[in-house]
């Protein structure tokens, strides 16, 4: 005797009662999408007024969710409850928080009708979904679906301050070279659907049918998948779309998209990377994810000792930054995932207290130009401190937390002896050195050129963002000297 249809409505439901624990973080997030819509959508502006403390109850209601949510192998399939995507989740969310308050002052967004600010909050919670699928999944659909949710938020995120010129351009720009990386995933996912029958990662018909079909035919699908995962961490040569995103976009948009964006792709390339390592040919990816980590760094550092321009500067940076996460990439043992991952954690806390830093420059001297800041760093010395200390731990200065993440990540590759790892410590090694050309530059000719006569500040620095650049900057001190030995601890077998 056949099921009845309701027999089979009674099992569907009971499946997803039992996954729905599983899901309440994304649960959350779509509550208060769909809420956070609503109040956008009512007459007048007090829902747009509304919108920044509903996002930032949204956020701590994700957060307080991560907190009881349990650990299991796989959520529909498609998700994984990993400990090592719970933790870029709950970083990815306290990013966003902190980033409300310099979302809500930002100047440009002022620029704009107030019946449309509130939307960009939205924005936020829209990324926050799409990058929580993302680093989650072990279905190639599921990542695809995170992958599109986070890249439209992004583009609109960048294009948000229409009024500017500039921001439609970046936009505009942004939108096109994504389409194009999303061309080349789902052209590789096909062939590997082809090639193995399956698009989950965990199914077991993954790895023996890319073992089956060789590398002659598996390693083309897969460098396809890779591209749309490069065009996401910026890494060269997918990287052109970044300086002028960048300078398009305000502050707080270049700091929430240079952390979640790039810490959700980087979780999903490590699931992607794992099932391959054992077949025959992944030497040479490692050695195409060598080379491409090895000319990001050199690339990235040689483009930004150019950059006059603050944030065109910390763009070519990120591209610098993404080939070190790269060189982890390519070493692909277990310790070098938990240097990505003390890596992020450390990038992400660097890269909001930069980019909030040079927000309050800008502001405090009126000029996006770091050459105009020169001598002029004793009308802020507390932020001028915060500024130097952050600006040390980006280039991976000793006793830094920077330096901690580059030095996890160089041990991590002379465990292995071959020639691709050598050459990637000492091409490490050498950027570091490079990026003190244009990192420690900047602080130095505040502090030692003269003070231009009758200067004085066009503005007052925003205290909240001196004030938090340096507890961060003390975070990234004290993650140097203490703390990062037990931080790496939690890390333990997690891959």
């Amino acid at each position: 005797m056949e099921p009845s249809i309701s027999s089979y409505l009674s099992q569907a439901l009971n499946d997803v009662m039992h996954f729905l624990p599983a899901l309440s973080v994304e649960m959350a997030l779509v509550t208060g999408l769909v809420c956070g819509i609503i109040l956008a959508i009512l007459p007048g502006t007090r829902g747009q007024q509304l919108l920044p403390y509903w996002t930032g109850l949204v956020i701590l209601a994700g957060l307080a969710q991560l907190w009881v949510l349990e650990e299991s192998a796989l959520a529909i399939g498609m998700l994984s409850n990993a400990p090592s995507g719970r933790w870029i989740q709950g970083m990815s969310l306290c990013v966003a928080l902190v980033l409300l308050y310099p979302f809500s002052q930002d100047i440009r967004l002022q620029s704009e009708p107030e019946q449309r600010r509130g939307e960009r909050y939205l924005l936020i919670l829209s990324l926050l979904l799409g990058a929580s699928l993302l680093l989650r999944a072990t279905h190639f659909l599921m990542a695809y679906l995170g992958l599109e949710m986070v890249s439209i938020s992004s583009y609109v995120l960048v294009a948000f301050t229409r009024r500017e010129g500039r921001s439609a351009e970046a936009g505009t720009k942004f939108f096109i070279y994504g389409a194009f990386s999303s061309g080349f995933f789902l052209y590789g996912i096909s062939w590997i659907y082809g090639l193995t029958g399956t698009l989950s990662l965990t199914d077991p018909a993954f790895a023996t049918g890319l073992a089956a079909a060789g590398p002659a035919l598996w390693v083309m699908p897969v460098g396809l998948v890779f591209v749309g995962i490069l065009f996401k961490l910026g890494a060269f040569p997918f990287h052109f779309w970044m300086p002028d995103a960048w300078e398009g976009s305000t502050y707080p948009v270049n700091a929430l998209l240079s952390v979640v964006p790039k810490a959700a792709i980087l979780i999903f390339m490590i699931g992607v990377i794992q099932p391959l390592i054992p077949l025959d040919g992944f030497e040479f990816i490692r050695w195409l994810l060598g080379l491409l980590a090895m000319v990001s760094m050199t690339w990235g550092n040689l483009a930004a000792l150019r950059q006059v321009h603050m944030r065109r500067l910390l763009a070519y940076s990120g591209v610098a930054h993404s080939g070190f996460l790269l060189m982890a990439m390519a070493i692909a043992t277990p310790e070098s995932f938990q240097a990505a991952m003390f890596y992020l954690s450390v990038y992400a806390v660097m890269n909001i207290a930069i980019f909030l830093m040079a927000d309050g420059f800008h502001r405090g001297l009126g000029h996006a130009r770091w050459q105009e800041w020169e001598g002029r760093g004793r009308l802020f010395p507390w932020a001028t401190a915060a500024l130097a200390i952050i600006l040390a731990s980006l280039t991976g200065l000793p006793p830094s937390a920077g330096f901690i993440a580059k030095w996890l990540l160089f041990i991590s590759a002379l465990q292995i002896s071959s020639p691709l790892m050598i050459s990637l410590v000492i091409t490490g090694a050498l950027n570091t050195v490079l990026a003190l050309a244009y990192y420690m530059v900047i602080p130095s000719r505040m502090v030692f050129r003269p003070t231009p006569e009758g200067d004085k500040a066009a503005a007052e620095f925003p205290g909240y963002e001196w004030t938090l650049g340096l507890i961060l900057g003390i975070v990234l001190l004290i993650g140097g000297i203490w703390g990062f030995d037990k931080v790496l601890d939690i890390f333990a077998n997690w891959f």
